[in-house]
């Protein structure tokens, strides 16, 4: 059985189980998908997104194209607060990044190939 959308949300800050905050995990995860399928991990953290910058690094290792979604405030770094790592092992259908900035939160903020090293350094 294929999924469409895994939906992980069990992150809060650094007390996140190892185990499912791993490269590997996501690899798993991601051989559960269909070909167009999404996974979408909800990251809770600290100002400084220590935990947000080793998720987008493990998902990057584990699926070939990765995006960060939130609202724009957050990805300043000085907030806490929820930043949404999607994985897909496809490419993004065009137009996506829009739709979901027009979706809101008001401002939103999509991150994807080079704009995600903002995360990663």
């Amino acid at each position: 059985m294929l999924f469409d959308v895994i939906i992980l949300d069990i992150f809060s800050g650094p007390e996140a189980p190892e185990h499912l905050a791993c490269a590997d995990f996501y690899s798993e995860a991601a051989a559960l998908l269909s070909p167009d399928g999404i996974l979408a991990v909800n990251v809770g953290d600290e100002p400084g997104f220590t935990l947000v910058t080793s998720q987008t690094k493990a998902l990057q290792e584990a699926m070939s194209h990765v995006g960060a979604y939130g609202t724009s405030m957050l990805f300043t770094r000085r907030y806490p607060g929820n930043i949404i790592l999607l994985g897909k092992n496809s490419s993004w259908p065009e137009g996506w990044a829009q739709q979901l900035v027009a979706a809101g939160p008001h401002p939103a903020t999509v991150l994807t190939g080079v704009e995600l090293d903002e995360l990663t350094e």
